[in-house]
């Protein structure tokens, strides 16, 4: 799948990408979600809104960022007080 994906919820999510490129947003008010992509997704990240925070891991643990600053991809994370964990998978 190619193209832009806008998911906008309140709720704590799990969400998993497989084969997409383009731009993932996610917009959430104080919620935390999971979304987990394979381990060749080069992404880059941007985070908007006020005090969201957005995590990495890889192999269940917290782990430094791995998006790739120059990449075509985009995971952008709006909102508010708003969580998002990027899990790396096998």
């Amino acid at each position: 799948m190619q193209g832009r994906i806008e998911v906008q919820s309140n709720l704590d999510m799990q969400i998993e990408l497989n084969a997409f490129s383009g731009s993932f947003e996610l917009n959430q008010l104080f919620a935390t979600s999971r979304l987990s992509v394979p381990s060749n997704f080069a992404f880059r990240e941007c985070r908007r809104g006020i005090a969201n925070s957005i995590h990495y891991e890889e192999n269940g643990a917290q782990t430094q960022s791995f998006a790739t600053p120059a990449a075509e991809n985009c995971i952008e994370l709006n909102g508010m007080k708003s969580e998002l964990v990027i899990a790396r998978r096998q």
